[in-house]
């Protein structure tokens, strides 16, 4: 049951290897055969849990097998002992070829454990146990328990689905559109990201195609994977689409709804990726709006302009939305008119050297000059352009609770409602043609307001509470302020109040939890952030919970004290 496959001359010696998680050394002479020893050990633990359920699970439930959860960590234990030989092992007395055959043998086991970790996700998925813990998703939840991306949340949940089937709601089984893709994840010649090239591409295979050409495409797939990268893959999946997908189909005469934008995450060097398919007329209009503003605009009579064709047309996007925002004719978010805004420590917006106060004594802003009351210079800020917002943009600033990320000049960080943590430049960029909007910010990035009795929350109110909660407050929720309600933490129909002490932001789907009954919010009374008790069957204890998804600059803050 424990037999290990040969990964070659190198890596087995010219045999196959027997070998039991059991009697895996725990220090080893390190040396070739110790590293073919291990690395064996590691393949053969990987798959034990499944082995052993295989041949003693007949006629007993998958869900009822008895210690199936102590076979496992007994499997999971054997092989980080099986890793930590591994990590020891002296390489510098491998031969180039053996060290090629562990690479190998290495990689496979990478892969091999993916499919573990597939099935589990396809586990958690069909349990609905996300919904149990009213997390929005399968894939949210993995996300947040594995600390993984969401982007590989789902691409795990997608390949159970593919390789081992699914079940509807109603109990209906969905036969897996690609059975053998899992045999390939745990024979290691197939990787995650081959999985999702391989799935990518047959999902895309119209229903039309007849069953003998789509088992064709998805064993040209397969083969292809053992022996081409990623990449390479995908140039495959692309030819077979390109045959597979032909003309002679019944074309749609409304591209509309097959058009898509997708604004992904900002990357590490500050750049946001956007791709899509614009329908005929809003590409059209694209083109036309974009070609006007990104002429070549040349230095002088004879340096011509040093810019790229793609950055002009970049900047020329960025000057047509300027430009709109500017106007003020778009929709609202949340009773606002849209604006960028971004959050930052006033000492940051307005550094010392850029200050100028009256001479006098008590001097703490640039030398001489008495700082005003409150700390806020009016006259700095009509410096710096407060007023209507004309590019429809707002930089909220103020003290939070005297911490901060570095003390140099120049360093730290703004908060953006869509971009998470930006650089201060941005808002110092932002903040020349914005609305500068003062507001006290108190510990924990508390606003102090004033509330009103009204029943609506006001639109300034509701930029407080956007500023201290920065997006939905439940835990473990990722949606931002634009997409979610002000919720009266004591019910306006029981005599709450509507002011920024009794007001969270919640998404539509987690304000329909709050209003179901059985979670109740609690606020700190130290910096009035909400905190969220659980109902019993979810929690026994009823710990309280905070969402801390937005809170990263407050979290560095702390680690730096």
């Amino acid at each position: 049951m424990f037999e290990a496959r040969a990964m070659g001359p190198a890596a087995t010696g010219g045999s196959a290897a027997v070998a039991t998680p059991h009697v895996l050394p725990r220090a080893v002479v390190p040396g070739p055969r110790a590293a073919s020893d291990a690395a064996a050990g590691v393949r053969v633990v990987a798959s034990t849990a499944r082995a052993e359920e295989s041949a003693g699970s007949a006629g007993t439930s998958r869900h009822s097998v008895a210690g199936v959860a102590d076979r496992a960590s007994a499997q999971f234990a054997a092989i980080r002992d099986a890793l930590g030989v591994l990590r020891g092992l002296d390489l510098c007395r491998l031969s180039e070829p053996e060290v090629l055959d562990l690479a190998r043998a290495a990689e496979q086991v990478v892969r091999s454990m993916y499919g573990v970790q597939v099935r589990l996700a396809g586990e958690i998925s069909e349990r609905g146990i996300a919904a149990t813990l009213s997390v929005r998703s399968a894939a949210h939840l993995l996300r947040e328990t594995l600390t993984i991306t969401i982007g590989d949340a789902r691409a795990r949940i997608a390949a159970a689905a593919a390789g081992l089937g699914s079940e509807t709601p109603s109990g209906s089984v969905i036969e897996p559109s690609l059975p053998l893709l899992l045999e390939a994840v745990d024979a290691g010649t197939v990787s995650k990201e081959h999985c999702a090239v391989i799935i990518g591409c047959y999902d895309r295979i119209p229903d039309q195609i007849d069953d003998e050409t789509r088992e064709l495409c998805r064993d040209v797939l397969l083969d292809e994977a053992a022996h081409r990268d990623p990449n390479a893959l995908r140039h495959v999946a692309e030819h077979i689409e390109n045959i597979v997908i032909p003309d002679r189909l019944p074309p749609d005469t409304d591209p509309g709804p097959r058009a898509e934008l997708h604004i992904g995450a900002r990357r590490r060097d500050g750049l946001t990726p956007i791709r899509g398919l614009l329908s005929p007329l809003t590409a059209e209009q694209l083109r036309v709006a974009v070609e006007a503003l990104s002429a070549p605009t040349p230095i002088d009579e004879h340096t011509p302009d040093p810019r790229p064709a793609a950055l002009r047309r970049e900047q020329a996007l960025g000057e047509i939305l300027h430009r709109h925002l500017t106007a003020g004719a778009g929709p609202r978010d949340g009773g606002v008119r849209p604006q960028v805004v971004v959050t930052i420590r006033h000492d940051e917006l307005f550094p010392a050297s850029r200050r100028r106060g009256p001479a006098g004594p008590g001097g703490n802003w640039d030398g001489a000059g008495a700082r005003p009351a409150g700390g806020i210079d009016r006259d700095a800020l009509s410096d710096k352009g407060s007023g209507g917002g004309p590019c429809g943009c707002a930089i909220a600033w103020g003290s939070r609770d005297g911490s901060r990320l570095g003390t140099a000049p120049g360093r730290g960080s703004a908060w953006s409602d869509y971009g998470g943590v930006q650089p201060l430049s941005l808002a110092r960029t932002l903040a020349c043609d914005a609305a500068i909007i003062p507001q006290v910010l108190g510990t924990d990035s508390v606003v102090l307001d004033q509330g009103r009795a009204v029943r609506l929350f006001t639109a300034e109110q509701r930029r407080a509470i956007t500023t201290r909660d920065r997006g939905c407050a439940f835990p473990g929720c990722d949606i931002p302020p634009a997409w979610t309600d002000a919720h009266h933490i004591t019910w306006w129909s029981k005599g709450g109040t509507t002011d920024v002490a009794n007001g969270v932001l919640l998404c539509r789907r987690h304000h329909t939890v709050m209003h179901q009954g059985g979670w109740r919010i609690d606020t700190d009374p130290a910096g009035g952030r909400p905190w969220f008790i659980p109902p019993a069957h979810i929690d026994p204890g009823r710990q309280p919970r905070r969402n801390n998804h937005f809170r990263i600059l407050e979290l560095t803050n702390r680690r730096r004290r």
